[in-house]
């Protein structure tokens, strides 16, 4: 399993890819008030989904 991670490189694209996906998590966050938080790393991300500003923590 760890010689397959290394030779298909799976960190380095979960990185790329992570980096992407936040990106845009984040663009739907700044245009859709329900989208309270991004957070997490690599491809382990998350969103949070809010019913209006003042639920937000």
């Amino acid at each position: 399993m760890i010689k397959t991670i290394e030779e298909e490189n799976l960190l380095d694209r979960a990185l790329k890819v992570g980096e992407k996906l936040k990106r845009r998590f984040l663009k739907v966050k700044g245009k859709y008030f329900i989208v309270g938080d991004v957070c997490g790393m690599r491809v382990m991300m998350a969103i949070e989904l809010v019913k209006g500003q003042r639920t937000r923590y």
